[in-house]
């Protein structure tokens, strides 16, 4: 099931925006944080929306730097919120996906390559409506061998900011400079939004 996001901008504040050159950028949480631009949106409009799917693939990438491009340097495979099936990254540094089992909370995988930063792409759309499958996570810290979990949740974090591009890895500080707001879904399916006057607020839907 899709949860969507629907903006409505003020045209005073959709003007300042455009010509500005702000794109809207959206961030899922994952493992309690937020490290990578989902989406940086530059064609949305007045009335404009952005979605996401409960649909990942796992990868590995040998860096965490703040305000770069993520950039995906193992293989990537398809994984679900899964418990007791494991997917694994082996010595030789190739990803390898688990079996299905029964529904969870978090994505389990085992590391016998070593120091890694594990990371997740999901599928989301923007305003054209179009899934993507972009990455949306990548942890700030490599990880050694062994278990490891990642708990993406339906939350997100939702902004407007210059000169970002989607797959950007993001740090407290990058986020604490932004005028963000924080949609949880994880009780319903749609959440409707106002920006007027820079500032966010949750309306109910026309």
């Amino acid at each position: 099931m899709a949860k969507l996001v629907q903006i409505k901008i003020d045209p005073t504040d959709y003007h300042s925006l455009k010509s500005g050159k702000y794109n809207l950028c959206f961030a899922q949480k994952t493992n309690g944080i937020y490290s990578v631009v989902c989406q940086s949106i530059s064609n949305y409009l007045p009335s404009t929306r952005f979605s996401w799917l409960p649909n990942y693939r796992l990868f590995g990438t040998n860096f965490f730097t703040a305000g770069a491009e993520v950039a995906i340097e193992t293989n990537i495979v398809d994984v679900g919120l899964i418990k007791q099936a494991i997917a694994s990254i082996d010595a030789a540094g190739v990803v390898k996906p688990a079996a299905d089992a029964s529904p969870s909370r978090f994505i389990a995988f085992s590391n016998t390559y070593g120091p890694i930063y594990p990371g997740l792409e999901g599928s989301s759309a923007g305003p054209d409506g179009v899934q993507r499958s972009l990455p949306i996570y990548v942890e700030r810290d490599a990880v050694g061998a062994g278990l490891v979990l990642l708990t993406p949740v339906d939350v997100v974090r939702v902004w407007f900011q210059q000169q970002i591009v989607s797959g950007t890895m993001l740090s407290q500080e990058m986020l604490a400079k932004v005028n963000a707001f924080e949609v949880d879904l994880t009780a319903a399916d749609t959440a409707s939004l106002r920006y007027q006057n820079g500032v966010w607020s949750v309306t109910v839907p026309d």
